[in-house]
C-alpha cells in the first residue's frame, strides 16, 4: 500500500509540474486534466480503489460545501434588498455548479 502511495504521489507530482508549465489553461481546467491522468494511470486493482476512493470523498466534499450554499442562500438576512437577491443567486449559482462537479466525480 506504501508504494501504491508513493507512486501515486509521484505521478500527481510530475503531472503537476509538467501542468504548470501550461500557463493558458486556467487552474480547474489543470486538475481536470490531472484527475483524467491519474484515473487512466491506474491499472492495478488496488490504485482502481485509492483512486476511486478519492474521487467519492471529492464528490461528497462539492455536495456537502453546494449544500452549505444552498442553506445560506435560504436563510433569511438583513439589509438591501438588491444585495440579498444578488448575494443569493450568487449562492445558488455555486451551489448548482458545484453539483455538477459532484456528478463528474461519481462517474469515476
Amino acid at each position: 500500500m506504501k508504494t501504491l502511495t508513493k507512486s501515486i504521489i509521484l505521478a500527481l507530482t510530475a503531472l503537476t509540474i509538467s501542468a504548470s508549465s501550461i500557463s493558458a489553461i486556467d487552474q480547474s481546467t489543470k486538475l481536470q486534466l490531472l484527475e483524467e491522468a491519474l484515473v487512466e494511470s491506474a491499472t492495478t486493482p488496488a490504485q482502481q480503489n485509492v483512486v476511486s476512493a478519492y474521487m467519492k470523498n471529492v464528490a461528497q466534499e462539492k455536495l456537502e460545501l453546494a449544500k452549505e450554499y444552498r442553506e445560506r442562500a435560504n436563510a433569511p438576512k438583513a439589509g438591501k434588498v438588491a444585495y440579498k437577491n444578488a448575494e443569493r443567486k450568487d449562492l445558488l449559482k455555486k451551489a448548482a455548479r458545484l453539483e455538477n462537479e459532484a456528478k463528474r466525480y461519481q462517474n469515476y
